[in-house]
């Protein structure tokens, strides 16, 4: 169900704990364990993070966002290391006009082959038209 379904894990999630009794539930462990056997279970297959997690290089569905557009703004090597930079032209513009900006860096989630993720977020008050 994990492999061939686009629900969300959550929503998967959900939808399981209705269709099962809740004995069988719990020695599946808690959420975060179950997203892991979700995610390992959807990756199998995934030639995409394979690559990534080979150390290949950004290809295919990480290229672009969900609407098609371009999604990978940089893939370089700095000091025999891979540097990549994420970003919809449309939330570089809207960081650009940010008043506020917040980073965080963290080392918990990132791909095989990579060390950190560093976020930069802009903070916007209210949603401006195209």
């Amino acid at each position: 169900m994990a492999k061939t379904s686009s629900e969300r894990p959550r929503s998967l999630l959900t939808s399981l704990k209705s269709n099962y009794r809740p004995e069988v539930i719990y020695k599946l462990g808690d959420y975060h364990s179950m997203r892991r056997i979700i995610d390992s279970v959807r990756n199998r297959e995934n030639t995409d993070r394979k690559d990534v997690d080979l150390g290949k290089g950004v290809t295919g569905q990480y290229r672009l966002t969900n609407n098609g557009d371009q999604f990978l703004m940089t893939e370089i090597t700095v000091n025999n290391k891979p540097l990549i930079m994420f970003a919809s032209y449309r939330n570089l513009q809207l960081l650009s006009s940010s008043n506020i900006i917040l980073v965080d860096g963290t080392f918990d989630v990132v791909p095989n082959g990579f060390t950190q993720l560093y976020t930069i977020h802009g903070y916007v008050s209210e949603m401006k038209p195209n």
